[in-house]
């Protein structure tokens, strides 16, 4: 083997046997002793079949993962080295009805992260469903106002009306599940948005989609769920896709609908010209719109509130300063003392100070 030589000679001074190597064998000795200490790269795990990571697995972290054609739902924070979702792949996570902590998409990615036209992480309807639910709508005579969570859902139909869930979370880091549609004439309530967390060390890449939009009011006269939150962090975002936080609609005419989510973005560079939206749901009325934070690595960061149709507020407070842009409809009101660094007020939106404010 390696086309090794050897002779055998007595030594002129002892009778012990010695081993003297040719420089043949000699050289594959060296290549044997690189192969053992050079690493080789690892190939991606590719998952090709439908597949659950729960909390505290940790079958793929550190590796480079490519999701081809399949669902991936996973739970708890993982790290890997990269991601890739191709040819119509989910990523997504189980539902977080009570806002469990494990229930949401949270990765920590030291490559890149690259979605293709026909992929999507997508943790719509994956938040609140409860009662009790952070931004959750409640029920009026019949029908369930909407969700809460960047804006105030919309109030349902009917004498006395349900009250659209309140507006709750960070502008700047959001980290919350959307509020769930109030319940109709049964006790099930719409799931508000998801939770999605990408911090990544190189770039993102997104020709697919990437959401968290509320769950629509589908029975008895629901309200829509509220979105829910988007947050991803990187070196570069690029693509042409869509990333969203909506919020639903109400189950027919008379389910309020629920309002938008929160979008945050961080980057050192953003090259991204998709869609961008945050924008409340419809029905008895449209939920207030949600949220959209852009921040560079450097200056101020930029905030965008504007929804499809004119609908419920969005109370806005943070105690970072930013630029402010509302558009097309949007209702902002000032909860508390705001700093801004540029003020743009497009046409049909408005900003005013929220009563009982100062």
């Amino acid at each position: 083997m390696f086309g090794m030589t050897a002779k055998w000679a007595r030594s002129p001074d002892s009778s012990s046997m010695k081993l003297l190597l040719s420089r043949t064998w000699v050289g594959a000795l060296v290549l044997l002793l690189l192969s053992l200490f050079v690493p080789v790269g690892s190939a991606a795990v590719v998952v090709s079949a439908n597949r659950e990571i729960a909390a505290g697995d940790a079958a793929l972290d550190g590796q480079d993962v490519v999701v081809d054609g399949a669902t991936l739902t996973i739970s708890g924070e993982h790290t890997v080295r990269s991601i890739q979702l191709i040819h119509g792949a989910v990523l997504n996570h189980p539902g977080a009805s009570a806002g469990e902590p494990e229930r949401a998409v949270r990765l920590t990615v030291t490559g890149n992260v690259s979605i293709d036209a026909g992929s999507r992480i997508d943790a719509s309807g994956g938040g609140y469903a409860g009662a009790g639910s952070p931004g959750a709508g409640s029920r009026g005579s019949w029908a369930g106002a909407g969700g809460g969570h960047g804006g105030v859902g919309s109030a349902s139909a009917g004498s006395p009306a349900g009250t659209g869930g309140g507006s709750f979370d960070s502008v700047v880091a959001p980290r919350s599940w959307g509020g769930p549609g109030g319940n109709g004439s049964n006790d099930a309530f719409a799931p508000g948005g998801g939770l999605i967390v990408l911090e990544v060390t190189g770039d993102v890449s997104i020709a697919g989609s990437v959401v968290a939009n509320g769950a629509a009011g589908t029975v008895d006269n629901q309200g829509g769920g509220a979105g829910g939150t988007v947050s991803i962090r990187c070196a570069v975002l690029r693509g042409t896709g869509s990333i969203s936080a909506d919020g639903a609609g109400g189950e027919w005419v008379d389910g309020g609908g629920g309002a938008g989510g929160r979008v945050a973005l961080f980057f050192a560079a953003n090259e991204f010209t998709g869609s961008l939206s945050a924008v409340g749901g419809g029905g008895a009325g449209r939920g207030g719109a949600g949220t959209v934070y852009l921040k560079p690595a450097s200056g101020l960061g930029e905030v965008r509130i504007q929804n499809a149709s004119r609908g419920a507020e969005t109370p806005i407070q943070s105690t970072v300063v930013f630029d402010l842009v509302l558009r097309s409809d949007a209702v902002v009101l000032a909860a508390a003392p705001l700093s801004v660094g540029t003020l743009v007020v497009g046409s049909g939106a408005v900003l005013a100070q929220a009563p009982g404010s100062t």
